[in-house]
């Protein structure tokens, strides 16, 4: 029997990285949830890969399966509708591209598998979306949401100054001014004012840097990284992600691939 300490620490060898895992109960097994710092990065650039002409087909195929096996893993619900959005544009994309007899036969598999799979996917769904552990979780947004709203009008224009926090209220010790709702955390820290020129020049300059290469690549490149910035701004909403260093790496990843796609192309015209 695999105790939980060793998925953690199997975990931190293969992908150097600090971890938190958690049991659920699921029917009659139990599954252990991990989770990462580094998910996120996983999350927004693999998906790339899954539409790259480069890659072979198998092996994108590989990728597009592996990310959902990793979503389920991570068992977030913000993962979860992500990997599921973009799913749902490959499946339109590739879907197109299929001739009609290969779309009815792969219609035909999705219905008659679906009698194994749609009930514990369906009690998956609601453990994570719908039980009570996610109404207390939802309970401290909420919560974080009522004060906020409360102290940030005290110092609306220029905030309380970066670093600070709820004094009455904390979240973590080591970083106390990091909070589930990130946004409002900003707006308390920076104001309207110091929000605009930080948080809001900051991703002009992304949108700046990445654009220069997004304008030229593929229609199919330009809506995965439009999908890919649109979870970016929404991940903040949830739970903090705009200050870690993966971030960062999202960010670099995105004009990294997107300058590629950029260079293929010329290349070839």
């Amino acid at each position: 029997m695999i105790q939980y300490e060793q998925v953690g620490s199997l975990y931190v060898e293969w992908f150097g990285t600090s971890v938190t895992t958690m049991t659920m109960e699921v029917g009659s097994l139990e599954f252990v949830r991990v989770q990462s710092s580094s998910d996120a990065v996983l999350f927004f650039l693999s998906p790339f890969l899954w539409f790259l002409p480069q890659i072979k087909k198998g092996i994108r195929a590989a990728l597009f399966l592996g990310t959902g096996i990793f979503a389920m893993i991570v068992f977030s619900r913000l993962y979860l509708v992500q990997f599921f959005s973009i799913g749902l544009i490959a499946v339109v994309f590739y879907g197109r591209q299929m001739p009609k007899k290969v779309k009815m036969a792969a219609a035909g598999v999705f219905v008659v598998s679906a009698f194994f799979w749609i009930r514990p996917m369906t009690e998956l769904i609601r453990i994570r979306f719908f039980s009570d552990s996610v109404s207390e979780s939802d309970s401290i947004r909420m919560e974080q949401l009522s004060r906020f709203v409360e102290a940030i009008p005290d110092h609306l224009w220029l905030g309380n100054g970066m670093g600070s926090y709820l004094p009455d209220y904390l979240r973590s010790t080591e970083a106390p001014f990091s909070y589930e709702l990130e946004y409002l955390s900003f707006l308390y820290q920076l104001g309207i004012i110091g929000f605009i020129f930080i948080i809001v020049g900051t991703l002009y300059l992304y949108i700046k840097h990445i654009y220069e290469y997004f304008q030229y690549n593929q229609k199919i490149i330009q809506i995965l990284t439009l999908a890919a910035g649109l979870w970016y701004l929404i991940r903040p909403l949830f739970n903090p992600a705009f200050l870690g260093k993966q971030n960062g790496f999202i960010v670099i990843g995105i004009l990294i691939i997107n300058a590629y796609c950029y260079k293929k192309e010329t290349s070839v015209s």
